[in-house]
């Protein structure tokens, strides 16, 4: 009952299992991000009270991050960003 935010990512999240979690844990907003390893929140679904079936059928609104479509591809730069790898 004390569960606020439940949000669901790492692969493409069907609609249908962002309205079972929402049915599952009442009281709770219930939404879809999407991102990467390098960029972990790019996008944050619907969270308000009455966009529930917004939250169901997309991934939402860029977050903190810059984004741009440059040929085809997804580019982004922010704070919340992987500086680079090691090794």
């Amino acid at each position: 009952p004390s569960l606020k935010v439940v949000i669901c990512g790492g692969a493409s999240v069907r609609p249908a299992v962002i309205r079972r979690a929402r049915a599952g844990f009442a009281g709770a907003a219930v939404s879809r991000v999407y991102g990467s390893p390098e960029v972990p929140v790019l996008t944050v679904g619907a969270l308000e009270p009455g966009e529930e079936d917004r939250a169901a059928e997309t991934d939402g609104r860029i977050g903190i991050a810059e984004v741009r479509l440059v040929d085809g591809e997804v580019t982004a730069r922010g704070a919340q960003m992987l500086r680079g790898y090691l090794h």
